[in-house]
This record gives structure tokens, sequence and C-alpha cells, in this order.
């Protein structure tokens, strides 16, 4: 039970596509041991709206091929939910919160003023009368 080391790679999908594997590329194995890596294809804007061809190959350490993975992956209009940026949205929320602590400060401050006013006022009654 000795340990091997593999490297995962994506063939097919440079022009088309952006890749990411995780954790590693690399990856080492004791012997009776499995490791999942994980590999996130995502379309560049400038791909073609269609099913594209791609393989996940896993070599040994000194490159040679130990399996090939045939996957395919299809291409779509994005939703026009999805087509505004996570950025945009929550500059929007942001917005959003400004505006509301905005209107809470201006009532707090509207209702302090008229309490020290109404305040005022009845000291001024108070003061302008005079018991002997």
């Amino acid at each position: 039970n000795e340990a091997k080391t593999f490297i995962v790679s994506v063939t097919g999908a440079d022009d088309w596509a952006t890749v990411k594997i995780s954790p590693l590329q690399t990856v080492t194995v004791d012997g009776g041991e499995s490791k999942s890596v994980y590999v996130y294809v995502s379309a560049k804007e400038t791909s073609e709206l269609a099913e594209h061809m791609f393989s996940v190959d896993i070599k040994d350490a000194s490159g040679s091929l130990v399996k090939q993975i045939p996957m395919s992956a299809t291409v779509v209009e994005p939703d026009a939910d999805e087509s505004g940026s996570s950025l945009k949205r929550a500059l929007e929320i942001g917005l959003i919160v400004l505006v509301v602590i905005l209107i809470v400060v201006v009532l707090i401050v509207v209702f302090t003023r008229k309490k020290d006013d109404e305040e005022e006022e009845a000291e001024d009654e108070i003061s302008g009368q005079t018991y002997y």
C-alpha cells in the first residue's frame, strides 16, 4: 500500500471555457484511500451557445494517461435575473439600507427638536406667571 501521485487536467475546454481544479491539480493518494478533486468549468462570455465536449484526464506522476473521462457541457443564455452582477445587487441593497438609516435619523432629529420646543414653550408659560 504505497502512495501514488496523480495529475488531473482538462482538455478541449480552453477556447470556450475557464477551468478551475480544486483543491489542487496534483493529488497524492495513499493505498486504500480515495480523494475527491472538483473540476469547475465556466463558459466564457464569447463562447458559442451549444453543447461542448471536453475531457478530464488523470495521469500518473510520469505523465502517462491513467484514465480519460469524456464530458459535455451545454452553454445556454443566462436568465434575466442572473445577468445582473452580484456587485450591482450588493450596491443596490447598500443604498437602500443607507436611505432607511437616513430616514430614521431625520425622524429622530425632528421628534427630538419638537419635544425640546414643547418643553421650552411649557417653561416659558410657567416662568411668565408669578405667584404671591
